[in-house]
Formats: C-alpha cells, sequence, structure tokens
C-alpha cells in the first residue's frame, strides 16, 4: 500500500478551510469532505489482515479528511482533479490538495526525490494543473519542504542550481493558480523546528507570498500546534498578516526529544493531533489540515533505534496506526 489512499495507489485525503470571505450572508458554513470512495476502500483494506485493535485504529482514521497529493505518480492530474471536484460538489464541501513535483524537490535526500525534470517540464505541469481547477473552489498546498530546503540544504540547492530557480517557480504557481478566484494557495513554509521565523518570511516574500492566501506548516511533521501558532503568527505578522494552515496529523506528542535522522522519521511516541477543521477560534489560522496520512511510514530508518524501523516510505503500517491512535485523545 502507497501514499495516504495507499489502497488506490496514491495519497488521498481531504478538508476545508476557513473560506468565510467567500460566503453569502445566510449560506451554510462549507464542511469538510470525506470522499465516500476512500472511507469505503480504507475500512476495506483495514478489515484484511488487520488486528481488531488495527482495525478500530484504521475505521476513526479513515472517516476524517486528509488531503489529496498529486505528484509524478499521478498520471492525469485532470482526470484525477475532475474526480476529486465532482465528489466534493456533490457533498457541498471544498478538498485541499498538495501540490508536489518541483524539480529536485526532496534534494536527492531521502524518500520523496524524483519531481519534474526541469523547470519547462514543471511550468507545463502547474499549468496543466491550474486549467484542470479551473474555477472550483479549493485549498492548495504548494511544494512541501521546498523553501525549507533553501535554507538548510544550501550545498545541495547550489549544486543543483535551483536556489533563485526554486523561488522563481514557486512564484509563478503561486501567480497562477492565485489567479482562480475560488481557490486558496499556501506556500509550504516548513515547521517551528527547522528554519526561523525571520528567516522563512524572507523567503516567502522572494516566492511570491502576495499571490497566495497565506501558507502551510508542519507538514509531515510533529511539532506541536501551540508551537505552530506561535511560529505561524511571527511569520505572519513579518509577511502582512497572512493567514496560515497547520498539519495536526501526527502531532498529538509533540516534538520528540531525540537527534539527527530519529527526531523525523517514525519517532515511537507520536500521536494524532487536532482534528481537521475550518474552525480554528483564529482568524489567522484558516485550518487544522490532516495532510500526511496518519499510519504511513517515514521509511525504513535505518540510521535510527530498532523501534524506528518501518516499511518503505509512504507504505501503510499497521503497528504504527495503532499506536498514533491509541496514543491520542481520540482512543480515550
Amino acid at each position: 500500500m502507497k501514499r495516504l489512499l495507499a489502497f488506490l495507489g496514491i495519497s488521498v485525503a481531504l478538508t476545508a478551510v476557513a473560506w468565510a470571505a467567500m460566503i453569502r450572508p445566510g449560506e451554510p458554513a462549507p464542511i469538510l469532505y470525506v470522499a465516500p470512495l476512500y472511507v469505503q476502500v480504507c475500512q476495506e483494506e483495514a478489515m484484511a489482515g488487520f488486528t481488531p485493535e488495527q482495525r478500530r485504529a484504521a475505521e476513526f482514521v479513515c472517516a476524517q479528511p486528509h488531503s489529496f497529493w498529486i505528484a509524478e505518480w499521478i498520471a492525469s492530474p485532470a482526470e484525477f482533479l475532475e474526480e476529486i471536484f465532482a465528489g466534493a460538489e456533490a457533498a457541498g464541501a471544498i478538498p485541499t490538495i498538495v501540490l508536489y513535483n518541483i524539480p529536485g524537490r526532496d534534494c536527492s535526500l531521502y524518500a520523496a526525490q524524483e519531481g519534474v525534470v526541469t523547470s519547462a517540464d514543471y511550468l507545463r505541469w502547474i499549468g496543466s494543473v491550474a486549467d484542470a481547477i479551473g474555477n472550483h473552489h479549493v485549498s492548495i498546498i504548494l511544494e512541501p519542504d521546498a523553501l525549507a530546503q533553501i535554507a538548510t540544504v544550501p550545498d545541495c540547492m547550489a549544486a543543483l542550481g535551483w536556489q533563485e530557480e526554486r523561488l522563481r517557480l514557486i512564484a509563478f504557481a503561486a501567480s497562477m493558480l492565485g489567479e482562480n478566484p475560488n481557490a486558496k494557495v499556501y506556500i509550504d513554509a516548513g515547521n517551528a523546528a527547522w528554519v526561523g521565523a525571520r528567516q522563512m518570511a524572507g523567503l516567502l516574500a522572494r516566492a511570491g507570498i502576495e499571490h497566495a492566501a497565506g501558507f502551510a506548516l508542519n507538514v509531515s511533521n510533529r511539532v506541536s500546534t501551540t508551537d505552530s501558532i506561535l511560529y505561524g503568527h511571527e511569520i505572519s505578522n513579518l509577511v502582512g498578516n497572512k493567514g496560515f494552515v497547520i498539519d495536526t496529523s501526527r502531532n498529538g506528542a509533540g516534538l520528540p526529544s531525540l537527534e539527527g535522522e530519529a527526531m523525523w522519521c517514525n519517532p515511537p511516541t507520536e500521536a494524532l493531533g487536532d482534528l481537521p477543521t475550518f474552525d480554528t477560534g483564529d482568524p489567522l489560522i484558516h485550518a487544522f489540515l490532516w495532510v500526511k496520512a496518519p499510519g504511513e511510514s517515514d521509511g525504513e530508518c535505518l540510521d535510527s533505534p530498532e523501534e524506528h524501523r518501518g516499511p518503505p516510505a509512504g507504505d501503510i503500517w499497521p503497528e504504527r496506526l495503532q499506536s498514533l491512535f491509541e496514543r491520542s485523545v481520540y482512543a480515550q
């Protein structure tokens, strides 16, 4: 099983954001979209080979909104998005998609290498995605890790010749996708334990934050919601009070007190975080989202202690899915 909707070969999930500015007086608030096919296939998969405890965890997680990841493993983004929008609009809901295909994507570091090869490829790909989105209502998380890697992996980025080019590509994507008045674009801004707020604000400014609704924090990470909110407000103050979204899928226990790979690669203390919602109680926080699929392995983690070692990145790990749920408040 691979990539969140591992059961369909892709990482699928949906949610809604704070769309109050788009709602006319008297209209109902937008709802979180949970794709019926996702729930059905996810839960059916959990019935095969899972223990009763693992099935209980899977049934809870499968029923929550997540996020649709679109990258090179989606052969036809247009067809994929057509299905997403048909289901979301029938349900009166707003989907969230994650675009994750920039050249040199993971700087050849970990499990998410590849992406498209050239800038021209990326520009064409973004254009095709923008055309497929059209004027549909959608939230878009743009290129997880891309900006933070400029700050933290400078040698690799310089060797690839991607530092300024990556900023240009993200700015282009934010501008093109933002032309849809019904889209909210959030440029990924790493997390509170990765890049300082002032440095990240500078990168966001160079990456076209003025074209976006805001920025995304903590994607696939475990920084606590409280720390993420403080970090988000600090950045927001430096980029014109832009709003932000937070990935809360695995941050219920906060960031583990570990070093190196062990801090981010399948830490055994992780727990489910806040449920996805656009009702955050803070006008700057547009949503809590489950962007990363809970129970999806970060990789084999061979440089970490035994309890971190799991299946290849993207595979669903039943034992970890169970512990994520059982360590959370939702198992009580």
